[in-house]
C-alpha cells in the first residue's frame, strides 16, 4: 500500500491508502516509489491536488486496473467516468481532474479527458463552446469583425 497525501486544507488532513498497482498508474508516484524503494509504506505528498480531486483521480485510476465489466470495455468505462463527472460536478471539476492528471502524469487520464472534451466540442458553434466550457471571449467587436473578414472561408 502507498499513502497519498493531498494538498492541506482547512477542513481535514485525509490520507489515502492506495494499492501499489493503482498508484503506479501515475508516473510521478511510480518515480517516487523508485526513489523510496527501501520504505515499507511510503508516504507521497501531492501538494497541488486537493482531497476531492484526488478521490476522483483515484476513482479513474481504479478503472484502469480493474477487469472489464460484463460487456463494457475499458474505453467505454473511462468515457462514462467523464460523462458522469460532468453531469454531477460540472466543467470546473473536469478541469481540476485533468490538471491533477497532468501534475501526476497519468497519460490515460489526460488522453481520455482531452478526447472527451474534443468529442463534446464537435459540431458546436463558438458561442456554444464558450457557454459549455466557460471560455472567455476576449475579442473586441472590431477584432471579431476583422477575424471574420480575414477568414470568411471558415464562416461559410
Amino acid at each position: 500500500m502507498v499513502e497519498l497525501v493531498p494538498a492541506p486544507s482547512s477542513s481535514s488532513a485525509k490520507k489515502f491508502q492506495v494499492p501499489l498497482e493503482t498508484a503506479v498508474q501515475s508516473e510521478v508516484i511510480a518515480h517516487c516509489l523508485e526513489d523510496a524503494a527501501d520504505a515499507e509504506a511510503p508516504v507521497i505528498p501531492l501538494p497541488i491536488v486537493d482531497e476531492d480531486t484526488l478521490a476522483l483521480v483515484l476513482e479513474f485510476m481504479n478503472i484502469l486496473v480493474t477487469k472489464a465489466e460484463e460487456g463494457k470495455e475499458e474505453e467505454e468505462r473511462k468515457k462514462r467516468f467523464f460523462d458522469d463527472l460532468w453531469k454531477t460536478s460540472g466543467m470546473t471539476t473536469v478541469y481540476a481532474v485533468l490538471n491533477a492528471g497532468l501534475y501526476m502524469n497519468i497519460q490515460k487520464l489526460r488522453s481520455t479527458g482531452c478526447q472527451w472534451i474534443a468529442d463534446h466540442m464537435t459540431g458546436m458553434t463558438t458561442e456554444q463552446m464558450r457557454e459549455t466550457f466557460g471560455f472567455v471571449d476576449d475579442f473586441t467587436p472590431e477584432e471579431k469583425q476583422r477575424v471574420t473578414e480575414e477568414n470568411a472561408w471558415a464562416y461559410s
